[in-house]
């Protein structure tokens, strides 16, 4: 069964032969067929991980900038807030 698998579709073909008249063999179809294709699908996923990735990058960044753009407002309106309580009493 399973060197009937592996034998080419066409007498006086050789198992990987690819030419007009040849019918593919069994591990050509495999070959060309799943292995082909397995290795496009591996590369769109690749692509599009790496998209992805770069794309929660820049999200993470805006993010990190934004989380210090708050930190540094809230020190200035504590200090600001400060000030104003104590002004009052350093002039008296």
């Amino acid at each position: 069964m399973q060197i009937a698998f592996a034998a080419a579709g066409t007498p006086g073909c050789g198992m990987f032969e690819i030419r007009e008249g040849c019918e593919l063999g069994g591990w050509m179809h495999l070959l060309l067929g799943d292995a082909l294709t397995g290795g496009l699908l591996g590369m769109l996923f690749h692509h599009m991980a790496h998209k992805t990735n770069s794309k929660l990058e820049r999200i993470l960044e805006t993010q990190e900038e934004l989380r210090y753009r708050r930190k540094d407002y809230a020190v200035i309106q504590l200090k600001s807030l400060f000030n104003t309580i104590v002004y009052p009493w350093y002039n008296k």
